[in-house]
């Protein structure tokens, strides 16, 4: 889930089930929004650290996020930004090859992998789906109603 998707949630007053997965990238781009506003995030949505999710290696994430630093253009050290992006895609990437590597063929049909992500930012929509195509399912949180 990036960012500008958790924003929207949580000024929209939308509670979210399930467990969602952030990156540290997406995690400190939200921590400054609670600070500055005050409105504590877990009350809306329950946000976990990729780091939970089981069979992904650190190793793995941190080699697509270099690749994906290095192939994209619009992050800016100065301004720090961009840089959430850049973590989603890499572990979308990481999440899809290990359930690849993972698959066992199947008789009749292959199961096919595929990572929601939350998202109305359309840079990273076009991005993600560049890299991953239909690997991905993308959600736009503005279609989500309230609880």
């Amino acid at each position: 889930m990036d960012s500008s998707a958790i924003l929207y949630i949580v000024n929209n007053e939308i509670h979210m089930d399930g467990d969602y997965y952030i990156t540290p990238d997406i995690e400190d781009e939200i921590s400054i929004n609670e600070i500055s506003t005050g409105r504590r995030i877990s009350e809306y949505i329950n946000l976990k650290s990729y780091e939970e999710l089981v069979g992904i290696e650190e190793a793995s994430y941190l080699f697509n996020y270099q690749y994906v630093l290095n192939k994209y253009s619009g992050k800016s050290f100065y301004n720090m930004t961009g840089f959430g992006d850049i973590s989603l895609i890499a572990l979308a990437k990481t999440i899809i090859s290990k359930t690849n590597s993972d698959k066992q063929p199947v008789l009749l049909k292959e199961y096919e992998s595929n990572v929601v992500v939350y998202s109305n930012d359309r840079g990273f929509i076009k991005r993600i789906r560049q890299e991953l195509g239909n690997q991905t399912t993308i959600n736009d949180p503005r279609f989500m109603s309230k609880l």
